[in-house]
């Protein structure tokens, strides 16, 4: 995520940082970083929170062309299925805001422009929970998220028309 000026671009990012392991039933690393820049002439403030027990945050100022790690995680450290909507802003430029949705898997996606998305490699046969989320629905949770459930068969696709009001 970038701070070219007064804004964050993207406006909403999603990762994962970690995966969980069946085998050793813990979150090991995929090697994402959620990294901040400030790709500005002029100093900018990060300022970020998620859920308190994992992602509590923190306010950095960060120096012109200067850039900020943010160590996010997706839940607790020994359980499946985390995920969690970390809120950004600038403490400076009080309207500058964005979200980093946190997954401990890599099935996720973030609409392009025209609102069209992919997530690939799903498991075919596997029931999935199909989660859509917008600012509207909650600004601090993923937990508004509309669901559906849905199985794949090898070599099918799903296409979903959505409206949000």
């Amino acid at each position: 995520m970038d701070q070219p000026h007064c804004l964050f671009e993207p406006h909403v990012v999603a990762f994962s940082p970690t995966f969980y392991d069946a085998a050793t039933k813990k979150e090991k690393k995929t090697g994402q970083v959620f990294e901040v820049l400030n790709s500005a002439p002029k100093n900018h403030n990060t300022a970020w929170s998620g859920n308190r027990l994992f992602n509590a945050g923190d306010t950095k100022i960060i120096a012109p062309k200067g850039n900020l790690p943010i160590d996010a995680q997706s839940g607790k450290a020994d359980s499946a299925g985390g995920e969690d909507l970390i809120s950004i802003s600038c403490d400076i430029h009080k309207w500058m805001t964005a979200k980093a949705a946190v997954f401990d898997h890599p099935f996720y996606a973030v609409t392009n422009g025209k609102g069209q998305f992919e997530i690939k490699d799903v498991p075919a046969g596997s029931e999935i929970e199909f989660c859509v989320w917008h600012e509207s629905m909650d600004s601090a949770s993923l937990k508004a998220a509309k669901k559906e459930k849905i199985t794949l068969k090898a070599g099918e696709t799903a296409v979903k028309d959505l409206k949000i009001k």
